[in-house]
C-alpha cells in the first residue's frame, strides 16, 4: 500500500495544477483526516513487491503527477550473507500504477545505501552511496529525462579516497537546479555537487 501525503504549496503538486482529473476509483481513496492544505491519496497497488527487508524509502513528485521512489533493499544470499542494494520505481499516472522496479539499481555486488530522489518536470535524479573499496563509499548520481522510466549510467560524483556519506538531495523545482551536499569523512569536510548552477 502506498500513501502519498503531499503539502499543497508552491514547491509541490497542487490540486489546482493537475492537468487531468485524478482517478481514485477502486485503487485509491482520498484521506480527509489531514488539514485542508494536504492532499492525501492511499493506493492499494504494490509499489514494492518483495519479501526482502526494505528501509530508507525516499519519494518525490512533480506537477505532472510523476512519482519517483527509491529504497534500500536487503536480501539474504544463498551463502548466508546479506546484500544491500538500491531499488527504484516510478509512476507517470499519479501512483495508479508503477513500472517494474529496477532492483540493484547500482548494478553492483557491493553495499549500496542511502538513496535520495528528486524530480523537476520530467527530469528525475537518484543518488546513493556505493562501497567502492571495503569501508570506503562514494556518492553516485543517475539522471533520467523521461520521469524515471529510463536512467543514464550513474556517475561517481565524489570519486574520493575518503569515505563519502550522508548525501541529501535538494532540487529547486522552479529552476531545475540540483544541489547534492555530502560529507567527506577523511578530512571532515562538506562537499557540494551542483548541476545546472
Amino acid at each position: 500500500m502506498l500513501t502519498a501525503i503531499l503539502p499543497l504549496n508552491d514547491q509541490n503538486v497542487s490540486a489546482q495544477s493537475m492537468s487531468q482529473q485524478y482517478n481514485t476509483t477502486n485503487t485509491c481513496e482520498n484521506n480527509t483526516s489531514l488539514p485542508s492544505n494536504y492532499f492525501t491519496v492511499t493506493c492499494t497497488n504494490m509499489l514494492i513487491k518483495t519479501n526482502d527487508t526494505v528501509t530508507n524509502l525516499n519519494c518525490d513528485t512533480s506537477e505532472g503527477w510523476i512519482i519517483l521512489c527509491a529504497w534500500q533493499q536487503q536480501s539474504n544470499q544463498t551463502n548466508g550473507t546479506a546484500l544491500s542494494t538500491i531499488s527504484v520505481s516510478s509512476s507517470i499516472d499519479g501512483g495508479n500504477s508503477f513500472n517494474n522496479s529496477i532492483v540493484n539499481f547500482a548494478n553492483s555486488t557491493s553495499l549500496a545505501r542511502n538513496p535520495q530522489v528528486g524530480l523537476v518536470l520530467d527530469f528525475a535524479y537518484v543518488s546513493y552511496e556505493l562501497e567502492v573499496t571495503p569501508g570506503n563509499h562514494d556518492i553516485f548520481l543517475a539522471t533520467s529525462s523521461d520521469g524515471g522510466q529510463h536512467f543514464d549510467e550513474p556517475i561517481n560524483i565524489s570519486n574520493s579516497t575518503f569515505n563519502s556519506v550522508a548525501a541529501k538531495m535538494i532540487v529547486d523545482k522552479s529552476t531545475g537546479k540540483l544541489v547534492l551536499p555530502y560529507i567527506e569523512q577523511g578530512d571532515d569536510s562538506v562537499k557540494v555537487y551542483c548541476s545546472r548552477c
